[in-house]
């Protein structure tokens, strides 16, 4: 049985029709479990995974043609944590901040008053990114997107504006963000 490719999978869904439908069932296939399986870790609970997968699904299919070949998974996984977040936010639930990728690594830190200090900036950070998630959930979402490393043409696929418009939308977010952490930045001075 031959491989197919993330890319391929992907060009199946951009082409449309009865190709699409295979590269979807494909990616069913090769992800659905996986990211799923993140979904749980991240406390989505589990009536909700079949609507966030569909949703990140249909995510994916408007946006395949800005596929550029970097990790499919990273991609779903990105998705669909967005999704989730989108999700909490409609239905209000109260561990919004569950669903966050835990990409910190403590290894090598020799000194503990640095460790200490990096801690209180990382919480620091976490508060106010929950604030501006609940107070300004659709502009934390570009704003996460491109720290996921989305292009801007990828990012405005993904949250239906122009290429142009989105610039400003993420530059006017990240003007509204600042304020959120200016208590961090303090800590980083001290």
């Amino acid at each position: 049985m031959t491989t197919i490719s993330d890319a391929e999978i992907i060009s199946m869904i951009a082409s449309g029709g009865s190709q699409a439908e295979k590269g979807f069932r494909l990616l069913y296939k090769q992800y659905a479990n996986l990211i799923q399986y993140r979904l749980r870790t991240y406390g989505v609970k589990s009536e909700d995974l079949d609507d966030i997968f569909q949703e990140t699904c249909f995510k994916l299919i408007k946006a395949a043609s800005t596929y550029n070949g970097g990790s499919l998974s990273a991609w779903l996984t990105t998705i669909a944590k967005n999704t989730a977040q989108d999700l909490i936010f409609r239905k209000g639930y109260s561990t919004a901040e569950t669903i966050e990728f835990e990409d910190s690594d403590s290894v090598g830190r020799s000194n503990i008053e640095d460790e200490f200090t990096e801690r209180q900036v990382e919480d620091c950070m976490k508060q106010g990114m929950r604030a501006f998630k609940t107070e300004e959930p659709a502009r934390c979402h570009a704003l996460e997107l491109q720290r996921d490393g989305y292009s801007i043409d990828e990012i405005s696929t993904l949250i239906e504006r122009s290429v142009a418009a989105t610039k400003e939308f993420i530059s006017q977010s990240k003007k509204k963000f600042r304020p959120y952490i200016e208590p961090c930045l303090e800590l980083l001075k001290q």
